[in-house]
């Protein structure tokens, strides 16, 4: 290739090389600029999804207008041979820069925020990186960052882009660097943003130390560290990196995506308080896991585990179904597995908490599967809030649920998720403040998650504070704007404001991102009604009704659309239908906006009473 033309592009030197292609230094004869140019390697290059994937995400990245993102300046083919034409980064990589013992703490920091930046550009334009690693991260004479190197990049919500589908296929390809390598995408799931935050971890713990948190040696040995061991604590190798770094990084390497950072902004919002030398929240009084060794564990179970608590934490139809089987799978493997059976009540419990199966016996099942869990090893938080929830969403039995849920918290004060669902229960129970404390409570816990921030806005708007709640969901917006339950929650403090069309505007793009769950439709057909767009809700409650024909949809999704087309008589008919079902929504009704002008209706009363929700 050397000396050769590509257009109008003449080959100076060859930079790098890898699995994927090679990266050639390069004179831009027309623009007389010297760029880089990437190629896909002897191997891939007669491949045509690889061709075609390679012109996808090179048209994405080129949309990623970003001081440290590596700009795409064209993608064309010449003689057969595709190329993508970029900008030539002048400088080091991060690889060839670090210490044997890391860079110190402040300049960890330094050169972690523009990272992030990066990875916030992409992620907002739909590109994931994939392979972020010290090596694809360039710093410039004038020490600029640059995020380069996104080979391995995924263009989110277009599968025929996932490369997971052809690499079984592809002999002697391997995707990313193992050690970087979120443990999700080890058992075959397919890459999210949080599964670049998880490299993000590693890069940054590597900058930190000088080594990586995993150093097994052989591939079996390294994925079963990655997937089962917790990683070291930084400030157990470097005892001057402060504790709001070492708890940062640490809830980078989560093992679940649910516990990493919700987004990007979260993330810098940290790294800002580093810079400037914040105090570190109040620290944990749990103990703090170590990095040791595990035990012998089959790889197979450790995959379904891993793999079943990333699509539960997913929380659609489709990946819970899918997680509860996961679950289900490692029981029969190896019946002594706790993990397994708590999975097992968590799914049950979301399953008909977000209104996607009926009741049923799900109440025995998730007693069963707890007691399982205990038995194996013995009481715990986690066991006490799955019995918590199932206890006043099953059987509306408000007392038992709260007295689980302050057990659960004294076995493990610093559980974020407990004060959370406590926040909920005590919310629903319509003791506001004692709530929103808690959700504050778990906010502080973990401030790189969006749940309790959230739910905190709705309950505000549940308190009366409907100005206040929007104010709340708009932080949520500027840390993720994608977050579906901000767009729903914001909807119903809109309608409540009397901005029936920014809440029908805020409504269907929840729809949207929820993926158009029956839930979401009762909700947009409420605003929909509310706004005076009849015709368009009775549509909606239609298409409730016609899923209801073939599929578990809780009457209490219908008696929404009622009553926002203001139908109150069968707005209540379906709501005792769905308390005589058992129906988990109905759970509700106190404190659900759709409901505040029925508080005065005998019918609405009767059914607090029997909810023991009417004081």
């Amino acid at each position: 290739m050397i000396g050769t033309t590509l257009g109008q592009f003449r080959i100076l030197a060859q930079l790098g090389q890898g699995g994927m292609g090679e990266v050639f230094l390069a004179e831009d004869t027309t623009l007389r600029r010297r760029v880089a140019i990437k190629r896909l390697s002897s191997v891939l290059g007669g491949q045509p999804q690889w061709v075609a994937r390679l012109r996808r995400e090179a048209i994405a990245l080129a949309a990623v207008n970003h001081p440290n993102v590596v700009t795409v300046h064209a993608v064309s083919e010449v003689d057969g041979i595709p190329f993508v034409v970029m900008e030539l980064v002048e400088g080091s990589t991060i690889q060839r820069l670090l210490p044997p013992e890391g860079f110190e703490p402040e300049r960890v920091v330094e050169l972690a925020i523009p990272i992030v930046t990066a990875l916030e550009a992409a992620h907002a334009s739909g590109v994931l990186h994939r392979d972020l690693k010290p090596g694809n991260v360039m710093v410039t004479a004038d020490d600029r960052v640059k995020v380069v190197d996104f080979g391995l990049a995924k263009v989110v919500g277009d599968p025929a882009a996932d490369p997971q589908a052809t690499a079984a296929t592809t002999p002697g390809l391997v995707l990313g660097t193992l050690a970087y390598m979120a443990p999700e995408l080890l058992v075959g799931e397919s890459a999210e943003r949080k599964s670049d935050f998880y490299s993000l971890g590693v890069v940054l713990f590597e900058m930190a130390t000088g080594r990586l948190p995993f150093m097994g040696t052989t591939v079996p040995w390294l994925m079963q560290q990655v997937m089962l061991e917790p990683p070291p604590l930084l400030s157990e190798i470097r005892p001057d990196v402060p504790e709001r770094l070492t708890r940062l990084v640490s809830a980078l390497l989560a093992k679940e995506p649910d516990g990493r950072p919700g987004s990007a902004r979260l993330i810098l919002e940290e790294l800002t308080r580093c810079q400037r030398r914040e105090p570190s929240p109040a620290p944990s009084t749990a103990p703090v896991p170590k990095a040791v060794s595990a035990p012998p564990v089959d790889m197979t179970i450790a995959g379904l585990l891993i793999r079943g608590r990333h699509l539960w934490n997913k929380r659609t139809e489709d990946s819970l179904r899918t997680a509860l089987r996961c679950f289900q799978e490692v029981t029969d493997l190896d019946p002594l597995q706790p993990k397994a059976w708590l999975g097992i009540a968590d799914t049950l419990n979301l399953l008909s908490n977000y209104g996607i199966a009926p009741p049923g016996d799900s109440l025995i099942r998730v007693r069963a599967a707890v007691a399982h869990a205990v038995q194996l090893e013995g009481e715990s938080g986690d066991a006490l809030r799955a019995l918590a929830l199932a206890a006043w969403q099953f059987e509306f039995n408000w007392e038992e649920a709260d007295a689980l849920y302050r057990r659960a918290i004294e076995l493990d004060p610093t559980s974020a998720l407990t004060h959370h669902w406590y926040g909920v229960l005590l919310g629903v129970t319509r003791r506001f403040d004692q709530g929103i404390a808690h959700f504050a409570q778990a906010e502080a816990l973990d401030p790189l998650s969006l749940i309790s921030l959230a739910t905190r806005g709705w309950f505000t708007l549940f308190a009366g504070r409907p100005e206040e709640a929007h104010a709340i969901l708009r932080r949520v917006f500027s840390l993720d704007g994608s977050y579906f339950p901000a767009y729903w929650f914001d909807g119903q403090a809109l309608a409540v404001l009397g901005r029936h069309e920014d809440a029908i505007h805020s409504l269907t793009r929840a729809t949207e991102l929820a993926g158009r769950t029956s839930r979401m439709l009762g909700y947009l057909g409420y605003v929909t009604g509310l706004a005076g767009r009849r015709e368009e809700a009775l549509a909606l409650l239609a298409e409730l009704r016609g899923r209801a024909a073939d599929d578990y949809v809780p009457p209490y999704f219908q008696a929404l659309v009622l009553a926002g087309v203001a139908e109150r008589a069968e707005a209540l008919a379906e709501l005792r239908r769905a308390l005589t079902s058992r129906d988990t929504m109905v759970r509700d009704i106190a404190i659900d906006t759709p409901w505040w002008s029925f508080r005065e209706e005998p019918a609405y009363q009767m059914l607090l009473r029997e909810l023991k929700l009417l004081a």
